[in-house]
């Protein structure tokens, strides 16, 4: 008698997107062996956060396929609702547009993996590879203020456009910003030039509470 043999694993892609998307998944999950939550659970004490700049509009697609890949990432989120022909319209975006958080343990080959994944622009910090080290007290504290609730933060009120201020919270606490432009709303928000160690970039939507004036 004829047996047959039942095949099992992951399910086959059929269509041509499909297909593009697993694909990526494999080549994502092969570039990010070494920045994998497996490496972490080898040596713990060594693992640290790190800030990844990516494309606007793909925090959620970069979080996504990083987590497929097996690696710790953390996007800040913040829920929203509008108003829209009459209709109430929810959803989430991230709570620092163009930025999101890995663990992972630092080398050449993590970073590089990182780096090398779709929609990631670079990853935060200065040159030669020094990459900024966000403090793992700093994440707790902000994760603790976005997903708890808690009493409004004061802003300082006299804030202005092109003035310099450090930041207080977040993972990019201690770093010196200038204000390029203040929007003025239910939770303060501002547009700031962050210089780390002689590199230069932007945030959109920071919240005004997190900064101090200088």
């Amino acid at each position: 008698m004829m047996q047959h043999r039942r095949i099992t694993g992951s399910p086959i892609a059929t269509t041509q997107g499909e297909r593009f998307e697993d694909r990526m998944r494999r080549i994502a999950a092969h570039n990010l062996r070494e920045a994998a939550r497996s490496i972490v659970e080898r040596s713990p004490e060594s693992a640290r956060w790190f800030c990844l700049h990516v494309q606007k509009g793909k925090e959620f697609a970069v979080e996504n396929e990083l987590i497929a890949a097996d690696v710790d990432a953390f996007l800040p989120r913040e829920k929203w609702m509008s108003i829209r022909h009459g209709r109430k319209v929810a959803g989430e975006r991230a709570y620092l547009p163009g930025y999101l958080l890995v663990r992972c343990a630092p080398s050449p080959a993590a970073f590089q993996g990182l780096r090398r994944q779709r929609f990631v622009i670079d990853i935060v910090g200065g040159r030669d590879g020094h990459f900024h080290v966000v403090r793992d007290e700093d994440v707790s504290q902000f994760k603790s203020l976005i997903e708890t609730p808690v009493p409004r933060r004061s802003t300082d009120k006299s804030f202005q456009d092109g003035d310099s201020a450090v930041i207080e919270i977040g993972p990019f606490s201690g770093f010196l910003c200038v204000v390029l432009a203040v929007k003025w709303c239910r939770q303060p928000r501002a547009r700031v030039m962050i210089d780390a160690n002689g590199r230069q970039f932007e945030i959109d939507s920071m919240p005004l509470a997190f900064l101090k004036k200088l």
